[in-house]
């Protein structure tokens, strides 16, 4: 059984206060179990996390976001077999997606400019093509106050480490810290193009991790 507490502090995890051989251990799982099979790789996740006792419990405090119906509530539940990102209204009206892996940011933003808030949730997994566990990112709307996926691509030009919407005056942007291949970290805004987010520009290359946190928000 996945323990019930599936609300992963991944940034805690790998950058805050821990020490240098419990960040080493979790690099080295992440070695250890790429090319295993997902329900193998999900199972000794969950329990390495549990033990390490770095659950994000705000996750589940949500927000209300503008909806073409009316303002209704997002928050994340967890369950023994899976997270849930939920919607529900004054009337408590219910609609559940299933997340069904960690969770490690919850953000709302409009960034496809429809003029109504976009449900913006940070997971961690692999995909098809990329085996490797990652930080993702997928993007969902509400429309007649049920959950729909407007972008589960996840990926974005380098591996994902954190990101925050911005709005510039014309437009809301998503601002991400990615990792580059030399180990550094790099800052970039992506804008909403057709069907989901598209490259704008690099604002920032080659810094380190604390340099790109104080930017992220600026």
């Amino acid at each position: 059984m996945v323990p019930s507490c599936n609300y992963i502090n991944y940034r805690g995890l790998m950058n805050a206060p821990m020490g240098h051989h419990t960040k080493s251990s979790f690099s080295l799982l992440l070695h250890l179990i790429h090319g295993q099979s997902m329900k193998f790789k999900t199972a000794f996740y969950f329990v390495f996390y549990l033990t390490l006792q770095s659950c994000e419990k705000d996750l589940t405090d949500g927000f209300a976001i503008n909806t073409e119906e009316g303002p209704v509530n997002i928050y994340l539940e967890s369950t023994p077999d899976a997270n849930y990102l939920v919607c529900s209204d004054a009337s408590e009206n219910i609609h559940k997606w299933p997340l069904r892996y960690p969770v490690f940011k919850l953000l709302k933003g409009d960034v496809d400019a429809d003029g109504f808030d976009d449900v913006l949730v940070g997971v961690v997994k692999s995909t098809r093509f990329d085996t490797t566990l990652r930080k993702r990112l997928f993007i969902f709307g509400v429309a007649d106050k049920t959950i729909i996926p407007k972008w589960l691509g996840s990926s974005v030009s380098h591996p994902l480490e954190d990101f925050t919407v911005r709005f510039n005056g014309k437009q809301t942007l998503i601002r991400t810290i990615e990792v580059e291949t030399d180990g550094s970290y790099l800052m970039a805004e992506y804008e909403w193009y057709g069907f989901g987010p598209s490259f704008r520009e690099y604002l920032k290359r080659n810094i380190s991790l604390s340099e790109a946190k104080v930017f992220l928000h600026k």
